[in-house]
């Protein structure tokens, strides 16, 4: 059986991928190993404490296909929240309690794939978190936005939940203005007025 899907890439251009029968392993999946990279980039930069911050990415249909020969569904969970705009969609997330320096390390066991049912009220583990666990604890205010952001603009994919040293440390030295606190971070930024 040949199939064939043409997707974009990430810098637009489009791209074939042929699949002879053989099923794309789970980790091997570009977008997978590009949430990855994100959560390590992130750990490298000193933006993740122990298991600090959290990171979920709203998967392409077309990147669904190459993966789901490796799902192994597990029993629907309630979310916490209605999600009805993303209902039937597919997340790839960070597990809770789980650590940012990990997920390059042991992939299997610090992230998975949940997929949501028919009403985008329950979601279930696909694929991950071998060794027991949930996602994210914050994954009702990341479907919450995703979905928010989905209806804006359906190119937006990713909410990435970090606890960056420079930003904590503002919160000590700063009055907790909204106006003050937002000039500063833009005087941080080359070119900003």
């Amino acid at each position: 059986m040949l199939i064939i899907l043409k997707i974009m890439s990430a810098a637009g251009r489009l791209q074939t991928i042929e699949r002879l029968g053989i099923i794309m392993k789970f980790l091997d999946a570009e977008f997978v190993q590009g949430f990855i990279r994100m959560a390590d980039d992130g750990w490298q930069q000193g933006w993740h404490e122990r298991n600090g911050g959290n990171l979920s990415y709203r998967v392409k249909p077309e990147e669904v296909e190459l993966v789901k020969e490796n799902f192994e569904p597990k029993e629907f969970q309630p979310i916490g929240t209605t999600v009805p705009a993303l209902a039937g969609e597919y997340f790839l997330v960070t597990g809770s309690g789980k650590y940012f320096r990990n997920v390059s390390i042991k992939p299997e066991d610090s992230i998975c794939m949940i997929e949501l049912d028919d009403k985008g009220e329950n979601y279930r583990i696909v694929w991950g978190l071998v060794n027991g666990g949930r996602p994210t604890s914050e994954l009702p205010s990341h479907l919450m936005n995703l979905e928010v952001k989905k209806l804006q603009d359906p190119d937006y994919r990713v909410v990435y939940h970090a606890h960056t040293t420079n930003i904590i440390a503002l919160t000590f030295v700063l009055p907790l203005e909204d106006k003050v606190f937002t000039r500063e971070l833009w005087r941080w930024q080359p070119g900003a007025p």
